[in-house]
């Protein structure tokens, strides 16, 4: 077909021209998942790279043919791809059945039915340059053979037409109609989910591919999403890093790329004509992002974005808009011919001398640094940059009583600086530095105590020394660390102990070991957790007035309270109320007879640290000789009755001896009462009606006789 160029003279012009088109293999990522870039100078082969791609059977999918399809506003746009070289033979030869399960479970027909390439002369029409991926597809299919050298440059070749073609249909609607690998499905009444499966057969041989089974159905017009775009800065460079955009079906990637630039972010141009296609397989890492490095002129600022192409020939949104501008990376030259001296004041004076051997004409000016070690930039001693006219500085703060290390930095306008080799010098120093002021310290109470200070006024203190005493007239023992460079020191302290105040003083030491003075004193307080010496009990008395205990109290300095609290069998512990602290002495007469008590002292101090005795006191309640008599008794006169009735406490554990009196004034027994505390009795106008009574208990004891009322 010599309207069409040769298939090797495609492949050379697409591995050297500016397209930098590399196959997309079947779908963009569908069938081999490809995605880094290929640069046309790269040093592995392109053949070499289609073979590495065509064994990795790692990355091989499970159907001879891959189907997605895509909701648009003509209807569902079905493309497939055959994924191995033979089922894209038999395609070409046989074409793809595409079927669909009807609604009597019957597979039928989908189309034409029977999906192959166009014949030669239907590609005609599509000969000009705008159809650049039509030819590539015709010449994969028809194009001549240009193998010479066996079974295995054949097969390579044969590879390389496979991906091209499916490449070719994934860029151009039409090419992957012509290929045979696309289908627009528009009849609704097939827009709700419905079973399709699609493969190659061939009548006379027999040999087919597998089935690929898959379900499809409209769902509005599906649009993949944008790739998301980065830009970083280089020198003459602008880099421009984004992920891939689409998975609008879940995993579904785009095939390629346009790359747009524009100087006002409003009208924008292709960077390069054609589409920019990165590809992945075991030659190189797979990597989800894609790069492009667009030269350009440092100082101008350029806007851009990328817009996708889907594996239907459709263009995504465009991406976001990002801003980059060429930067200036390369330092100024280097300063030379260094120098250092001392002057009759003890300052440092410096020279140099700098040429632009770069020929930039860009530079800035000039810093100059001090440091005490050999390494380090250390400090910058000019507050604004020295004037490009300047070679001489003096340092009138020099370390002294230690080397010096200086160097000059030149900086262009674009931060750009070149750093001299260093130089170095001794200063003596025979002055103290200043004293630390303001020196404070905190406390928590895990006993971790942060002291701070302000540092003196010189630039050559080279660190600190802490001191520390017990009390704040004795002598400071220096605390055992090496000098320290920070205004502050933590430590940690013994809470243990009854030394409450710690006081400590600070000294400031330049690099010469010069010593300032002590700062002024400050002290530090720990929180007390050491609990107050326990109150015990002295003696006790127990008699039948109740339980009297005699304590000697805490000798602690610090007591706020002191509690007596009490329990007996069946009752919690409890603070006694109306017990008075400030006496040694206390009688408990709010008790019952023969009950046991327990008492015990709780001894707390101003930090509600509390001491409890180690032992408590037991004790036993008298028991009375006699119980305790009936303090009130009511006689009522009701229809010819007589009842009487008392209260006491606990009345039905005892037995109560009723007595009335008789003619001659005694008290005589009338009735024995068990557990009950009423007595009814009828009137008779004939007697007397004057009653005692009396209680008794079990284990034999009673009670005095109560008071006798009359009848009124």
């Amino acid at each position: 077909m010599k309207e069409f160029i040769n298939l090797q003279n495609l492949i050379k012009s697409l591995q050297m021209n500016i397209l930098k088109i590399v196959p997309t293999l079947c779908l963009a990522v569908l069938c081999y998942g490809i995605n880094a870039q290929i640069n046309p100078v790269d040093s592995v082969s392109l053949n070499q790279y289609l073979a590495e791609v065509l064994s990795d059977t790692t990355t091989q999918t499970k159907n001879d043919i891959e189907v997605i399809s895509k909701s648009t506003i003509d209807g569902i746009q079905f493309r497939w791809a055959p994924v191995n070289v033979e089922t894209w033979n038999l395609g070409i030869k046989h074409g793809y059945t595409l079927e669909r399960l009807d609604n009597d479970n019957n597979y039928i027909k989908v189309g034409k039915g029977n999906f192959k390439p166009w014949e030669r002369d239907q590609w005609m029409p599509y000969q000009e340059e705008q159809y650049k991926y039509v030819h590539i597809a015709a010449m994969t299919i028809f194009g001549e053979s240009q193998a010479n050298g066996g079974f295995v440059e054949a097969s390579n070749e044969l590879a390389t037409r496979h991906s091209f073609n499916l490449f070719a249909a994934d860029m151009d609607k039409v090419a992957a109609e012509a290929s045979g690998f696309s289908y627009m499905e528009t009849d609704t009444t097939y827009f709700y989910p419905t079973q399709y499966r699609i493969f190659v057969h061939d009548p006379v041989s027999g040999i087919s591919s597998d089935t690929t089974d898959f379900i499809s159905a409209f769902y509005g017009v599906d649009k993949f999403l944008p790739p998301a775009l980065s830009v970083y800065d280089g020198d003459g460079v602008i880099k421009l890093q984004w992920e891939g955009g689409g998975h609008f079906l879940g995993g579904q990637d785009l095939t390629a790329y346009y790359i747009e630039r524009s100087a006002d972010g409003v009208s924008f141009s292709r960077v390069i004509p054609d589409a920019f296609v990165n590809v992945t397989s075991r030659l190189r890492n797979s990597n989800e992002m894609s790069t492009y490095i667009d030269s350009v002129s440092n100082g101008i600022t350029y806007h851009y974005r990328v817009i996708g192409v889907d594996p239907f020939s459709d263009l995504t949104e465009p991406s976001n808009v990002e801003t980059g501008i060429g930067i200036d990376l390369t330092p100024p030259s280097i300063p030379y011919s260094f120098m250092t001296s001392i002057n009759d004041q003890k300052h440092v004076d410096l020279s140099w001398e700098w040429s632009d051997e770069k020929k930039a004409g860009d530079l800035l000016g000039f810093n100059v640094y001090r440091s005490n070690e050999i390494k380090g930039q250390g400090q910058k001693l000019n507050e604004t940059i020295l004037s490009i006219d300047q070679r001489s500085f003096t340092d009138v703060a020099p370390i002294a009583g230690d080397v010096g290390f200086y160097t000059i930095e030149a900086v262009d306008k674009n931060n750009n600086v070149a750093q001299s080799s260093s130089t170095s010098i001794y200063v003596l120093d025979d002055i103290p530095p200043g004293i630390p002021t303001e020196l404070h310290g905190e406390i928590d109470s895990n006993g971790v105590v942060l002291l701070q200070w302000e540092a003196p006024l010189d630039k050559d203190v080279k660190g600190y020394e802490l001191f520390y005493s017990n009390h704040k007239d004795m002598d400071y023992i220096k605390i055992n660390t090496p000098i320290f460079k920070n205004n502050f020191y933590v430590l940690e302290l013994n809470l243990k102990t009854l030394t409450k105040n710690r006081y400590y003083k600070v000294v400031a030491v330049d690099y010469n070991y010069n010593r300032s003075d002590y700062s002024k004193m400050t002290v530090v307080t720990r929180p007390d957790i050491i609990p107050p010496v326990a109150s015990i009990f002295k003696r006790y008395n127990v008699t039948e007035d109740g339980i009297e205990l005699t304590w000697i109290a805490s000798t602690s300095d610090d007591v706020a309270s002191i509690e007596l609290m009490r329990r007996s069998e069946g009752v919690d512990w409890e603070v006694v109320s109306d017990f008075d602290a400030s006496k040694d002495i206390y009688l408990d007469n709010n008790i019952e007879d023969g009950r046991m008590y327990e008492y015990t002292l709780v001894t707390k101090d101003e930090s509600q640290n509390t001491t409890y005795p180690q032992k408590t006191l037991v004790l036993e309640a008298l028991r009375s000789y006699y119980l305790a008599k009936i303090e009130r008794i009511d006689l009522v006169e009701k229809d010819n009755s007589l009842l009487l009735s008392w209260d006491y406490k606990n009345s039905k554990d005892y037995t109560y001896i009723v007595y009335q009196q008789d003619s001659e004034g005694d008290l005589v027994t009338v009735k024995k009462l068990k557990g009950s505390n009423k007595y009814s009795v009828k009137k008779n106008k004939d007697a007397n009606y004057a009653f005692a009574v009396k209680v008794q208990a079990n284990d034999g004891r009673s009670s005095k006789m109560s008071e006798i009322v009359m009848l009124r």
